[in-house]
């Protein structure tokens, strides 16, 4: 990320004596959380991250509580958010957490698809949907596209769903690799808020927080991409795209009817609801009124 960084000629993009006294340079000075030169630029994240579990245990002496290198790395510095999402650095340590989670958690494996881990585990945290712009051929979020009026919006509410729409045929116009589609995800709305972790007895774990109408969760809705070294840019949308016919494979993942304000969903859920229970009845009705015809004619038939 930083170097993607120095190539597009940032001013304050960290090179080698950004990090490292050019004169002192000492081999693991950074292994001491009050050593560590990534406060220098990411100052309102290395706050969060001090005052989280992490930093309270790094603080108190505890070597195994990770430091800013254990998750993102130290030269090769990427961006524990894109691709899978943090899951994956977080399951280097916590290595059991799928199955504890597993032990009390209904879709377990679904919730850690498509809700991140600080939106439960940093409980003070604000919340959001993140449509994140998804492409099928390199199994990644695509880079922020050039040229495409659509997707820097300047509607003051934010993408709706007919820039949506347009902004879709564009990215999947013919010639185009692979097809781009919307992959949904509930997590934090900053990168400070995400380090603000806290003890597992704290994490949320009230299932209404999110599946209840009017959550605060899905008040806030933005479409993603990545940018240099893989930074995410987000974009403010419209909260009324969770309606759209857009977004039903990708919000799917963390729906529960009525709890959402997805209206499609709730109807299409209640409609496949509605079918499933009337076809066996109706068979079943058939099926006898069948039954009683065939006893009459042959009750006819035994009188004649």
């Amino acid at each position: 990320m930083h170097a993607a960084l120095a190539r597009d000629n940032n001013a304050i993009a960290p090179i080698c004596t950004g990090c490292h006294n050019p004169h002192a340079v000492v081999k693991g000075t950074a292994a001491t959380i009050d050593a560590v030169p990534c406060k220098t630029c990411h100052a309102d994240i290395f706050t969060a991250y001090s005052a989280s579990m992490h930093g309270q245990l790094r603080g108190a002496g505890m070597t195994v509580a990770p430091l800013c290198f254990d998750c993102h790395g130290a030269h090769g510095v990427n961006v524990a958010s894109a691709g899978q999402g943090v899951k994956p650095a977080c399951l280097r340590c916590h290595t059991d957490a799928v199955n504890h989670h597993r032990t009390w958690l209904p879709n377990a494996d679904l919730h850690l698809d498509v809700v991140s881990c600080p939106a439960c585990h940093a409980p003070k945290a604000q919340r959001k949907v993140d449509l994140v712009l998804y492409n099928s051929a390199s199994q990644s979020r695509i880079p922020e596209p050039v040229g495409v009026p659509a997707f820097q919006d300047g509607s003051s509410s934010g993408l709706d769903p007919r820039a949506l729409v347009t902004l879709l045929g564009v990215l999947n116009r013919p010639g185009m690799q692979g097809k781009t589609t919307l992959k949904g995800r509930l997590t934090v709305q900053s990168g400070a808020q995400a380090h603000e972790l806290a003890p597992a007895a704290e994490a949320v774990s009230d299932c209404k927080t999110c599946h209840q109408a009017g959550a605060a969760a899905f008040q806030t809705v933005t479409v993603s991409v990545a940018g240099s070294g893989g930074v995410p840019i987000d974009v403010d949308a419209n909260g009324t795209v969770l309606n759209s016919v857009l977004s039903l494979q990708s919000v799917g993942g963390f729906y529960a009817i009525g709890g959402t304000r997805i209206g499609v969903l709730d109807i299409l859920f209640l409609a496949a609801l509605f079918v499933g229970i009337a076809v066996p009845i109706v068979h079943l009705m058939m099926k006898y009124a069948f039954r009683i015809w065939l006893a009459r004619q042959g009750q006819g038939r035994r009188q004649g």
